[in-house]
């Protein structure tokens, strides 16, 4: 057992002492999308005491929070934060990969086996979670309480409340292509009835002439001067932003990219947490709630921008509006919040090239023709196929197995000679095989072959829990600081996805029964919540949980 892993245990127990308190009867987890720490702890002194700041002045902060792993993406950081799995364990590499078999296209929630409740399902669209290889925290509560407990999840994406939900949990999720916000028949053989009458009373349309203007006066936002950069996208550069000018059949994915889809969000986890009577059973039940909305809007103004200060503020207002709710139902102090994010957030490569640092947008064209010039490199190389190159999905390159094996040349030498291509990219920090990742062969970095040290660093211990044993591609792909390649998840202003501070580091806050007000300064990980709800629910963590419980909330 290690030294940290006893001391903690150690402590925990000390903090114990006494009578044991009943589990919490209902269980929030919070999840915003797209929250670095630095945002949250730069704007504490703004936000509202019955919201967020309710979580500063009675709750627990911990500020060292850092995701363990590389690829910080939605669908990765929702699945680690309720499983307590790392990606190789859960099974979530990414939002989205190739299929090694075929080829294909990947989507993280896809199952061809269920469909969207009525309305049409699309191709590679959200319907289950059968992807996820791990039980949740979720899931462990259903089944220790012989299916007492109830587990709801709601979110703007369907990843975003699928895998919160787990496999015994309910998800509902917002889809621009029925208008509204949908489930599947993985969970209801027919919508609910209380949901169908929520749909009537809050449609999309009347967002149809709303403005987003700022919710609070100009000179009190901190970032009040950054609302015109020629990079920004969206409905203007500017303040204020008019949903009216948008075509009507816009609409619904225009609200995506708006503070106004977590205000619906939010009204429907309350609907959900009053027509399921949550947390008035004989067991204790689980709410999840992800809001979307800074992603979303990080993605067009970036991280930094006035539009992403406005929407931390409203999103403050409609968790004030939660707790507010919660006490009046159940009681803040039979009930256990948590929040925290799947991901930080990284700003655009030409802000950051602006201030003398190295940064660089690789170019949906400019990767097109890199990844051409693989394929051909390899053809005459190895007399391969340059078929043989099925294509780049960030961070992976992907080679075809089968193709290469009839070929009779070696798969270590096709993909050691494809990594040395990709690293010569100037965007690029370092490559590593598929196989040096599961052999744990792993390049060093010029800092450490300059000092003479032969350990990995933690960027190269990452990467090896990023890659599942079943998915992932051939060729790692670790870019520089402040450096992008557009993709389809990643052709935006500002993104994320980085093994960097910006990318990995999220809050994690506390609020509720049993927990005293405190800050936290010391290295935890986000995957430390599901066991920390475990121990609170006297309950087993889920199976790949590698997270230890934190001893002040107990």
């Amino acid at each position: 057992m290690s030294l940290r892993r006893t001391a903690l245990i150690v402590l925990a127990c000390a903090l114990s002492v006494g009578a044991a308190a009943a589990p919490p009867r209902l269980v929030v987890q919070i999840t915003i999308d797209g929250l670095p720490t630095e945002n949250l702890l730069q704007h504490a002194d703004r936000l509202r005491p019955d919201g967020l700041g309710r979580f500063f002045s009675e709750g627990i902060l911990y500020t060292g929070a850092e995701y363990p792993y590389l690829t910080t993406f939605t669908a990765v950081g929702h699945a680690s934060l309720f499983t307590g799995a790392l990606p190789s364990m859960h099974g979530l590499i990414g939002n989205e990969w190739l299929d090694n078999e075929t080829g294909a296209s990947v989507y993280c929630v896809e199952d061809p086996a269920h469909r969207v409740l009525d309305f049409p399902t699309k191709e590679h669209e959200g319907t289950s979670p059968a992807n996820l290889e791990s039980s949740t925290i979720g899931d462990e509560l259903v089944r220790a309480s012989a299916g007492k407990s109830r587990v709801f999840s709601v979110s703007a994406k369907d990843r975003g409340a699928i895998l919160p939900g787990g496999k015994m949990g309910k998800a509902f999720w917002y889809s621009k292509g029925a208008n509204t916000f949908v489930t599947s028949d993985y969970y209801y053989p027919a919508t609910p009835e209380w949901l169908k009458d929520w749909r009537e009373r809050q449609p999309i349309a009347q967002y149809r002439h709303t403005v987003w203007e700022l919710l609070r006066n100009r000179e009190d936002y901190t970032r009040y001067n950054q609302d015109d950069r020629s990079w920004e996208k969206g409905l203007g550069p500017t303040f204020p932003h008019d949903l009216g000018s948008v075509e009507e059949a816009k609409l619904a994915d225009a609200i995506r990219w708006t503070p106004y889809i977590d205000e619906l969000t939010m009204s429907l986890a309350l609907e959900i947490m009053v027509q399921e009577k949550l947390g008035q059973g004989e067991a204790a039940d689980m709410l999840c709630v992800s809001l979307s909305a800074m992603d979303y809007v990080s993605h067009l103004y970036g991280p930094d921008g006035l539009e992403a200060e406005d929407t931390l503020y409203r999103a403050d207002g409609y968790i004030a509006e939660l707790l507010a709710r919660i006490d009046e139902f159940i009681g803040l102090d039979h009930t256990l919040v948590v929040l925290s994010a799947d991901h930080g957030f990284g700003r655009a490569p030409e802000e950051c090239a602006s201030e003398g640092l190295q940064a660089t947008r690789v170019t949906k064209e400019d990767l097109a023709e890199r990844v051409s010039g693989v394929r051909t490199a390899l053809a005459e190389r190895f007399g391969l196929d340059p078929k043989v190159v099925q294509g780049y999905m960030t961070p992976f390159l992907y080679l075809d197995r089968a193709l290469i094996a009839q070929s009779g040349v070696a798969l270590d030498d096709v993909q050691r000679a494809a990594a040395d291509l990709m690293a010569q990219w100037p965007a690029v920090a370092w490559t590593a095989t598929r196989n040096d990742l599961l052999d744990a062969r792993l390049p060093q970095t010029k800092f450490h072959q300059l000092v003479g040290r032969l350990r990995r660093t933690k960027f190269h211990d990452r990467a090896t829990v990023s890659l599942s044993t079943t998915r992932g591609g051939d060729v790692l792909v670790v870019l520089k600081p402040w450096c992008l390649i557009e993709t389809p998840e990643t052709a935006y202003p500002a993104s994320h996805g980085s093994p960097y501070a910006y990318d990995t580091h999220v809050p994690i806050l506390f609020l509720g029964q049993g927990v005293e007000p405190r800050r936290v300064d010391r290295h935890v990980s986000p995957l430390d919540i599901a066991a920390t709800l475990a121990a609170c629910l006297d309950i087993t963590p889920p199976p790949f949980c590698t997270g230890e419980p934190l001893p002040e909330v107990l």
